[in-house]
């Protein structure tokens, strides 16, 4: 029987850091995001869905190494927007790439 992988332990708050590309005529962009754990998955709100400044990320430990991040956005424009991102954990350490809307974009902490 094969020993079971202890799930990395990354305390209660994450600090992102997200850098997106250029866009079209768009210029590229970072932010800082700040994931709080509830129930072992981690997640993130600005706004209200309804309003025209909103966004929320949910990120989930998938394996003994790696995460994966869903989420919605509306920045501007009335349409909802997706994310989605996966990567790696070494130690304390997440670093992955993904989509923010139509902007190719990584995260790390």
């Amino acid at each position: 029987m094969p020993a079971e992988v202890a799930m990395p332990e990354l305390g209660t708050e994450i600090l992102l850091k997200m850098d997106c590309a250029p866009l079209s005529t768009s210029e590229g962009f970072s932010r800082e995001i700040v994931l709080t754990r509830a129930n072992s998955v981690y997640t993130y709100q600005r706004g209200e869905k309804e309003t025209t400044r909103y966004e929320f990320w949910k990120l989930e430990v998938t394996g003994p190494g790696s995460f994966a991040i869903v989420g919605e956005y509306i920045e501007g424009t009335p349409n909802l927007k997706t994310l989605e991102f996966t990567g790696a954990i070494d130690g304390d350490e997440l670093r992955g790439e993904g989509k923010r809307g139509p902007r190719n974009c990584t995260v790390s902490s």
